[in-house]
């Protein structure tokens, strides 16, 4: 349930005053923490952007810190594609020998 940024703040700084030795942070860290999990999760970014309420996604994307994880998983899919021995999703990308004419498959032919 969506609550107002003066009740969040009010009850975040009684949550981490009770806590010792962590680092305070503001609840706007919090807030870009929410965003970069949910893309981690495979959240569109057009959803995260209308679930907290930005007008524009550039907005969003400034509050998208892509993890060092979902990196290193973009770049071993795509050197998954390109391996030789490519068993992903999508094959070996550049074994063209068993798939047919993309201009068949757009023209329908």
């Amino acid at each position: 349930m969506p609550c107002s940024p003066s009740y969040f703040s009010e009850r975040f700084k009684e949550a981490s005053g009770n806590v010792k030795d962590v680092l305070v942070l503001t609840p706007h860290c919090c807030r870009h923490t929410y965003v970069s999990q949910m893309q981690v999760l495979g959240v569109s970014v057009e959803t995260i952007q209308s679930i907290v309420g930005h007008v524009d996604m550039d907005m969003t994307r400034h509050y998208l810190h892509v993890q060092k994880s979902v990196r290193k998983e973009a770049v071993d899919r795509f050197s998954e594609a390109l391996s030789r021995n490519g068993k992903g999703t999508f094959g070996n990308v550049l074994d063209y020998k068993n798939r047919p004419d993309p201009r068949r498959i757009v023209s329908g032919k």
